[in-house]
């Protein structure tokens, strides 16, 4: 880098899958870094893999950023290479969720990383960039409300194929308060952090008519919080948005009123399981009783809102029942849409180990802890019963025939109930590519092969979000 010349850094977004939802990180460190830096972007997910050149967009670069996951590493270290084969002079860094779990591993690979939120080094780090001092290590955290910059989301649109339906991403807070043995969160972002009330009104202000995605583990940490951000939406211009949070903080009338009024469509709960075994193993026991969850969701949707749930496959207790169980559940209380995991303990938290005790691992490769992967069976499970009833379940779940009759369950108006069948025609499309592409088979290399496509929204799905689109602004009109 030549003295007095402004730096430049290429930010790339790395293979995943799911994909085709934009991901507030690229815009994010992009406007984080341009205050001092020349800033460039690139999404490899639009590109096919096989015959991918990243050579051509390193013309005058001198850094690249990958943010990095169990799921990318192996894409990281092919691209790392090839940048220190072609020009040594370009310094890599990693960050994101690898490197915050396994530091060793990701040095034997990058100039430099970075752990958890970048927002607790950003000052250094920024400054070390401008004056090409790179040191290996930096610790980030969560020092969010004061650093947050509001990025323009529409730009990154333009670059590339990208759904819609799941709204364009934002942030109101980071961290939660609490403590599912599964999570990453306390490694990633450690302690609660609140945005700047004034940033978080020019963000919807920028985001104008659209759908909204809140991204916050739990916005609903604390009442005033939830509140506050409800009254901005309310005041903004966005067709509607939708968030995540325990379904126990939904007993508080005044707390649904104000979800109603801003136009909230959507809540989506980390539910996981009707079984008590399963929740205890996983410690979701303290926040999660099943014995309420019927009520609870009633209420909610007597409000004309509309719970999502995640389920884990693999809990302590699972077995063919249990799908059966979850699928009647959902069925019968007309949940929007499913969110399917496999219980995972990634490596390099404290878990990974501890859970040893009550079962085993059914693969050390880094790369199939992503969720996608059954890489952890608990005493008493089998592997078979474990893939068997998630295809099951995806199948029967996401069917027409489901999807419209949970569509009936809720208090929905017509407009609402079409919202839902077309939401979950385009939300269940990753798990029907599970299928098509044998990611659930064992030792199956159908994942890579999904992550590895250049990402193109089918045009029944680009039907299904113009509709989506059309019958939002409609109930606009209607309230």
């Amino acid at each position: 880098m030549s003295q007095g010349k402004r730096a430049t850094i290429l930010l790339v977004e790395l293979p995943v899958f799911p994909k085709g939802v934009l991901s507030l990180g690229l815009p994010l460190l992009a406007a984080y870094f341009e205050e001092k830096l020349n800033v460039k972007t690139l999404d490899i997910n639009q590109f096919d893999w096989q015959g991918f050149d990243l050579l051509p967009y390193l013309k005058e670069v001198d850094y690249v950023g990958f943010k990095v996951s169990s799921q990318s590493m192996e894409h990281a270290i092919s691209l790392t290479q090839k940048i220190n084969n072609s020009n040594p002079d370009i310094k890599v860094l990693w960050g994101g969720e690898l490197p915050s779990l396994l530091p060793e591993l990701c040095l034997e690979h990058a100039d430099c990383i970075v752990t958890k939120r970048v927002e607790g080094c950003l000052d250094e780090l920024l400054a070390d960039l401008v004056s090409g001092s790179l040191k290996q290590t930096y610790e980030g955290g969560s020092d969010f409300s004061g650093k947050h910059r509001t990025p323009l989301i529409q730009p990154f649109l333009s670059q590339g194929d990208y759904f819609s339906f799941m709204g364009l991403p934002l942030e109101t807070s980071t961290g939660c308060d609490r403590f599912c043995r599964f999570c990453m969160v306390h490694t990633m972002q450690p302690g609660v952090k609140y945005r700047l009330e004034d940033t978080l009104k020019l963000d919807l202000e920028n985001l104008g008519q659209t759908f909204v995605n809140v991204l916050d583990y739990n916005i609903g940490i604390t009442k005033e919080h939830l509140l506050n951000v409800c009254r901005q939406f309310e005041e903004s211009q966005v067709l509607g948005w939708m968030c995540e949070m325990c379904l126990e903080s939904l007993e508080d009338e005044e707390i649904l009123e104000a979800l109603s009024k801003s136009r909230c469509k959507m809540i989506y709960c980390g539910l996981e399981s009707i079984n008590e075994e399963g929740l205890k193993s996983v410690n979701k026991h303290k926040t999660n009783h099943p014995d309420h969850y019927r009520r609870i969701i009633k209420k909610v949707q007597s409000y004309g809102l509309n719970i999502a749930s995640g389920f884990i496959v693999g809990l302590e207790g699972t077995t063919e029942q249990t799908f059966r169980q979850m699928l009647d559940f959902y069925n019968e209380v007309g949940i929007e849409y499913v969110k399917i995991t496999f219980l995972t303990y990634n490596p390099g938290t404290y878990f990974y180990k501890a859970m040893k005790r009550s079962g085993d691992y059914t693969t050390e490769d880094i790369s199939r802890f992503d969720g996608n992967h059954l890489t952890y069976l608990a005493h008493g499970l089998s592997e078979a019963e474990m893939y068997n009833g998630t295809k099951w379940f995806i199948r029967e779940f996401y069917s027409i025939p489901s999807v419209i009759r949970r569509s009936w369950k809720a208090h929905r108006t017509f407009h609402r109930r079409l919202e839902a069948v077309l939401f979950n025609l385009c939300y269940g499309q990753s798990y029907k590519d599970w299928l098509k592409h044998d990611v659930l088979e064992t030792n199956s290399s159908g994942i890579r092969s999904l992550m590895e496509k250049g990402f193109a929204r089918p045009w029944y799905i680009r039907a299904s979000e113009w509709l989506l689109v059309k019958t939002q602004k409609a109930q606009l009109k209607i309230e």
